[in-house]
Order: C-alpha cells, then sequence, then structure tokens
C-alpha cells in the first residue's frame, strides 16, 4: 500500500468527499491542461506537515511548475489536502517535484499518477485536511 495526497482548493473538497477524485484528462492541442503525464488522478507522497514549511507559491511551483496556481495576492483562498491509500500496482511515480524550494528540500518526494479515465471512489479516501500556509 501506497499513502498518497491530492492538493486541491478547500472549496473542492466536499464534492469530493461525496463524488470521488474526477481524473484529469489531456485534451490534444491544449497544454494548459494538467495531465501532462496521461489520464488519471495526480497525487504526491509530499506529505502535508512537509509542505506547510514552504508558501504557497513554492507548493505550487513544485506541484504545477506554475507558481501562481493559487494565486499570492489579495485574499487567496485555502488550500486544501486529501489523503488517499492505494494498492501500490495502483499507481505509479511518473515524474520528480518540479524545480524549486520543496524539490531542493526534498529531492525524494515526487509526483505519482493513478491512471484513469473515470473518478477514484471516495473510499479511498483515509483523510482530509487545510493546509496551513
Amino acid at each position: 500500500m501506497v499513502t498518497l495526497y491530492h492538493y486541491t482548493l478547500l472549496r473542492n473538497v466536499q464534492s469530493i468527499l461525496q463524488s470521488g477524485l474526477w481524473a484529469s484528462i489531456r485534451i490534444e492541442g491544449k497544454p494548459e491542461t494538467d495531465a501532462v503525464q496521461g489520464n488519471g488522478q495526480y497525487f504526491t507522497d509530499t506529505k502535508p506537515v512537509e509542505a506547510q514549511a514552504f508558501p504557497r507559491e513554492d507548493i505550487a511551483q513544485a506541484f504545477f511548475d506554475i507558481r501562481l496556481r493559487w494565486g499570492v495576492t489579495g485574499s487567496p483562498e485555502q488550500i486544501a489536502w486529501i489523503e488517499v491509500v492505494l494498492e501500490d500496482t495502483r499507481a505509479e511515480h511518473v515524474a520528480d517535484l518540479y524545480d524549486g524550494a520543496l524539490k531542493a528540500t526534498l529531492p525524494n518526494r515526487g509526483i505519482w499518477l493513478h491512471r484513469a479515465t473515470t473518478s477514484l471512489p471516495p473510499r479511498f479516501i483515509a483523510n482530509w485536511g487545510i493546509l496551513k500556509v
């Protein structure tokens, strides 16, 4: 079994808890879609206690290669984490964290993918919380 984390805006959590985590789907010709490693649910093995030691822009840089993914000015929305537990065969390590402060500090952490085109059911969710950044 492997414990992984999905980071998202807090406003998305209720829907994920009720309906499951939808797959990211790559759309050809649209490079802004975030399914760069293929279709499915994306996770990291970066634990919330590790991530919250960094500012939100460093976290977004590490996971998405987009520093402003979650905003940094005004009143940015809260970021939540969702913990899932999957069989080792259901998820694969597909990339290292993107370059930046997190990767420099946590070089063995990375990005994982559960390949799918449908929702990952809520029964795989073990826990969730709000990231304190």
